[in-house]
């Protein structure tokens, strides 16, 4: 009997590799640190870690450049870096929302245009990152001073920004992105921009 469920566990725990799904520690336990098991659960972390590296290398890279573009009124390298799928979502700093990549790259291209070239550059402050497998999220806290197009003004900008990625074709890709004007903590209906 005993073989058996040591096969039962080899095969679960292969099973949640696959997946990428973490309960293969929780079977770990279960084998008396079976070498196969650890071994399993190494490849995992290693795997976690590469992953969890090459999305922080994306972000502190490419990510954080396009988004310099953006607010300098260029979108081209910010649209690169999104999603072409139906899925792709945007709530953005100027309101309203869009989904599908019709509507979403139509929207950036709107968006920047609220923006002259001045040099800004945005301070990110990532308040959470989290990768798993071809999935990753960030939050955030985007602070800048840019030039407004249609105002003409220069105004400082901070925005809080949620950001859900996917790996396609094994590059990091924006999937949604829900930004707004940091307020102060306010009771319903008396908030006011930070």
């Amino acid at each position: 009997m005993k073989p058996l469920f040591g096969f039962f566990l080899l095969f679960i725990s292969l099973r949640t590799i696959a997946q990428d799904v973490n309960p293969i520690y929780g079977l770990a336990l279960c084998v008396n640190d079976s070498p196969i098991i650890q071994q399993r659960i190494s490849f995992v972390e290693t795997k976690a870690k590469e992953d969890e590296a090459s999305f922080k290398e994306f972000l502190t890279g490419r990510f954080e450049k396009g988004l310099n573009n953006f607010i300098n009124g260029d979108a081209t390298l910010w649209k690169e870096q999104v999603s072409r799928s139906e899925d792709v979502a945007i709530m953005g700093g100027f309101g309203a929302y869009e989904k599908g990549w019709q509507q979403v790259g139509a929207r950036y291209e709107w968006a920047s245009a609220r923006f002259k070239p001045s040099g800004a550059k945005a301070e990110i402050e990532y308040l959470s990152i989290a990768v798993s497998g071809d999935l990753a999220y960030t939050a955030s806290v985007e602070r800048s001073k840019v030039h407004y197009a249609d105002t003409g003004k220069v105004e400082p900008m901070t925005l809080r920004a949620t950001h859900v990625f996917k790996k396609e074709n094994g590059e990091w890709k924006l999937l949604h992105r829900h930004a707004d004007h940091v307020m102060e903590k306010a009771i319903p209906g008396s908030a006011t921009k930070k």
